[in-house]
C-alpha cells in the first residue's frame, strides 16, 4: 500500500499516513493540534509521457524484426545462393578429410630399421685395419706432394725474378760475379726443389697403389697439384 507524508502546520512534525486516512482529521502526536490529511497526490503527466515513450521503440523494433524475417522468406534467389555454396562445401569437406587422413598417418609410429648382424672374421677385421692405415698414409703423402709443389714454385719464382732483374744490364766485374753466384744458387735451389717434388710424388704413387689393392675407393690422385 502506498504511503504519504504530511507536515503539521503548527509544529512542523512530519506525519506518515496511508490512502485510508486521506481527508480524515486527527490530533498531531507532537503538539496535539487537530490536522486534516490531504488527498493522495495525482501522478504528473510527465510520468505518463515517459512510460508511453518507452513502449514505442519496442513496437518499432518488433516490426523491424518481422519485416526482416518476411524479406528473407520472400527472397527469390535462394536456389542460386545454394548452388554457389555447394562447391565451397565440397572443397571444405575434402580438406577436412585430407587433414584427418594426414593426422591419422602421422599418429602411426614409423617402423624402426632392424640392424642386420653380419659375422666378421679375424681376417676381415685385419683387412679393415690395414685399409684404414693405408688411407691415412695416402693422405699424409698427398700433403707432402702439395707442400713440395708449393716450394718448387716458390724457388722457380725467385730464380726467374733474379734473372729478369739483371737481364740486359751492364755490370762491373765485382757486381757481375756476385750476381752470377746468386743466379747459380737460385738455379740449384730450384733443381733441388724439383727433385724433392718428384720424390714426394713417387712415394705417394706407391702408397696409393697399396691403398687400391686393399680395396680403397677414393681417388686421391685427383687431388694432386697440377
Amino acid at each position: 500500500m502506498d504511503k504519504y507524508k504530511h507536515t503539521c502546520p503548527s509544529c512542523g512534525q512530519r506525519i506518515e499516513y496511508t490512502i485510508d486516512y486521506c481527508g480524515r482529521q486527527i490530533a498531531c502526536p507532537s503538539c496535539h493540534v487537530a490536522i486534516v490529511f490531504p488527498d493522495a497526490p495525482i501522478p504528473s503527466a510527465t510520468q505518463k509521457l515517459r512510460l508511453e515513450r518507452d513502449r514505442i521503440p519496442q513496437k518499432k523494433k518488433s516490426w523491424r524484426e518481422a519485416a526482416l524475417i518476411q524479406a528473407l522468406f520472400n527472397f527469390p534467389h535462394w536456389k542460386v545462393v545454394g548452388a554457389c555454396f555447394v562447391p565451397f562445401a565440397v572443397v571444405g569437406g575434402l580438406l577436412i578429410g585430407a587433414s584427418y587422413m594426414r593426422k591419422a598417418a602421422a599418429d602411426q609410429p614409423a617402423p624402426m630399421p632392424q640392424a642386420v648382424a653380419a659375422p666378421v672374421g679375424s681376417d676381415a677385421w685385419k683387412k679393415m685395419t690395414d685399409l684404414g692405415q693405408s688411407e691415412q698414409a695416402v693422405q699424409y703423402r698427398l700433403q707432402l706432394v702439395i707442400a713440395a709443389k708449393q716450394a718448387c714454385a716458390q724457388a722457380q719464382l725467385q730464380a726467374d725474378t733474379l734473372h729478369h732483374s739483371y737481364h740486359g744490364k751492364t755490370l762491373d766485374g765485382d757486381t757481375y760475379a756476385l750476381v752470377t753466384r746468386q743466379m747459380a744458387e737460385a738455379d740449384r735451389a730450384c733443381s733441388l726443389r724439383q727433385q724433392e717434388y718428384a720424390a714426394a710424388e713417387n712415394a705417394f704413387q706407391q702408397t696409393f697403389d697399396l691403398y687400391q689393392k686393399l680395396g680403397g675407393q677414393v681417388d686421391y690422385r685427383a687431388q694432386l697439384p697440377r
